[in-house]
């Protein structure tokens, strides 16, 4: 069970944070990438640089995680498992990537990605449209409208429209981020 302050949180907020161990109370490293299953949208753990070996990382599960807020990420290292990830898998690795609709058009790039703390489910996707001007305008969109196909986001818009005309249907629509 989790003891975070925080019900939801930005992956952008956890970079860099402190790692400690719950048992020692030792900070174990910082926080480097946080890990996304893209079919499942939940987070699967993360990776931290260890603060004793300067050039050695490791990752944790999400299981592992005990608490999580704003200042750091409390981790049961002693219940330790292996998390095999590939690289791609991170949210690091796909910030920036574009996002596309079913009919090939290019919305944005993705920006960060917000989830539930204590489940890890992934609550939405932030992005950035592509339009020149002063302010770029910058959208939230549901999991539900959004897959991971060919190495490539794709937001389904015919969902979304749906959602717009019946709104009853409860699709999380983009909404302009606060």
């Amino acid at each position: 069970m989790r003891i975070s302050t925080l019900a939801t949180i930005q992956k952008t907020q956890l970079l860099q944070c402190p790692v400690w161990d719950v048992t020692t109370g030792k900070i174990l490293g910082l926080v480097q990438h946080i890990w996304i299953d893209k079919q499942l949208h939940q987070v699967m753990g993360l990776t931290y640089w260890e603060l004793d070996h300067e050039h050695e990382i490791n990752s944790l599960t999400w299981e592992q995680v005990e608490a999580v807020n704003t200042e750091g990420v409390w981790v049961n290292y002693a219940h330790s498992t292996s998390l095999i990830v590939r690289s791609t898998t991170s949210i690091h690795y796909q910030l920036d990537e574009p996002l596309w609709t079913t009919s090939h058009h290019r919305l944005g790039t993705l920006q960060d990605v917000t989830f539930e703390v204590n489940s890890g489910d992934v609550l939405d996707y932030h992005c950035v449209s592509d339009r020149m001007g002063l302010e770029a305008e910058q959208f939230r969109f549901s999991p539900r409208v959004m897959h991971h196909s060919c190495d490539r986001w794709i937001v389904d818009m015919d969902i979304m429209l749906l959602h717009t005309r019946y709104p009853s249907r409860a699709l999380a629509a983009p909404r302009a981020c606060v």
